[in-house]
């Protein structure tokens, strides 16, 4: 603020304001970030209220209040408002096919294992699930599947490769685990540490029943093996 009685009045308002629990948890910090930038960055607008304001009240208006009014839980053993579980409960259903990899909240109240599916820009040779991915099933393809390239191999169903041979008395067991092992492997020798929730044999089970079931993409084996890995700290 220009005047500094004027902003001297604010803040005790604002402080006194804060005093009231009931009126406490209805005061939100908030930016109306277009107009803010006629005059300052959001950065410095935060900071301009954590100086003038005790770490408490700063807390209760940038944290605490927008967590209340979200829904989420403030306390130990506290659940969600009913609000926020729908959105967590639709989540939880369909966390087998979500876009991308939900925020760490999602599963800290969840307790669930999200599978990302990418969409088709994500077939790109540098990312290191496309990669293992595509190089363990080029073994397997024909020759017609693989002069199609590398780019028309992200469609290519797993039933569409030769490994899969449910008739094989070898195929369910040894066959399909020795893939989900080699797989495995290959995010593992890129150093990539294991995402929250996931293990070398959990990662390895839920591969293996991929190739035996055969109905994905090759690109959907790619996105849950990005959700197995964190393949990013691994290039760090």
């Amino acid at each position: 603020m220009h005047d500094q009685a004027d902003e001297a009045h604010y803040f005790q308002t604002l402080e006194g304001l804060l005093q009231d629990d009931h009126l406490k948890r209805r005061i939100l910090f908030g930016t109306d970030s277009w107009l803010l930038r006629m005059e300052m960055t959001e950065a410095v607008f935060w900071r301009y209220y954590r100086e003038r304001m005790s770490a408490e009240d700063f807390r209760s208006i940038a944290s605490l209040g927008p967590r209340s009014f979200l829904g989420f839980p403030l306390g130990d053993g506290e659940a969600p408002r009913a609000n926020l579980q729908r959105h967590l409960d639709f989540l939880v259903e369909h966390r087998a096919r979500v876009g991308r990899e939900p925020p760490a909240w999602v599963g800290e109240l969840t307790g669930q294992v999200f599978e990302a599916e990418r969409e088709p820009a994500d077939w790109h040779r540098q990312a290191r699930s496309v990669r293992c991915t595509y190089a363990l099933a080029r073994h397997y393809m024909t020759g017609a599947q693989r002069n199609g390239g590398y780019a028309m191999a992200r469609t290519l169903k797993l039933s569409e490769l030769t490994y899969f041979q449910p008739g094989d008395p070898n195929f369910a067991g040894p066959v399909c685990r020795g893939l989900a092992l080699r797989l495995v492997g290959c995010g593992e020798d890129g150093g990539a540490a294991y995402a929250p929730g996931w293990n070398r044999g959990d990662a390895v089970n839920r591969l293996q029943d991929l190739f035996r079931r055969g109905n994905k993409r090759l690109v959907d084996v790619a996105a849950l093996l990005d959700s197995i890995f964190r393949f990013e700290e691994g290039m760090a």
